[in-house]
């Protein structure tokens, strides 16, 4: 019994692990315009813009593609600019919960405020060169 617990759990995990694949081309792309005009855009926007559906899983999908702009782009989370709808016209947009817990665990900084996080990242996201994001994913895809 155990071992199948073990078993199915190890497939769950699997199963929820995301690689970069031609979504996250596609939400790179339209990142990518949102920082060179530095502008946020809501989960569900960008679900509409990339044909992916499920706003509430988009976090999910979005994960791959945070942390390979965080390995790849001078530590910078790209997904910053992915924000809660509830909060595109208040003064600062914020991006879901799961984006402060990934922050905190690539960074180890358990001390920086949300609002903090949101300022530094959503400002290097602005500034970095995005220009060959896209071809690094394929290159990552290709490996």
């Amino acid at each position: 019994m155990w071992a199948t617990l073990g078993f199915v759990t190890k497939i769950k995990k699997e199963e929820d692990k995301m690689e970069l694949g031609q979504i996250h081309i596609d939400i790179a792309k339209v990142l990518i315009e949102c920082a060179k005009n530095k502008q946020v855009i809501s989960y569900s926007e960008l679900c509409s813009l990339t044909g992916y559906g499920s706003p509430e899983n988009m976090g999910k999908v979005l994960d791959p593609l945070t942390k390979f702009t965080y390995d790849n782009c001078n530590n910078t989370f790209i997904s910053v600019l992915v924000v809660r709808k509830d909060t595109i016209n208040s003064k600062l947009a914020k991006p879901g919960i799961k984006f402060f817990e990934m922050y905190r665990d690539f960074t180890n900084d358990f001390k920086i405020s949300d609002i903090d996080i949101v300022l530094s990242q959503r400002e290097k996201a602005y500034n970095h060169d995005w220009n060959n994001l896209t071809d690094l994913i394929r290159k990552e895809i290709n490996k």
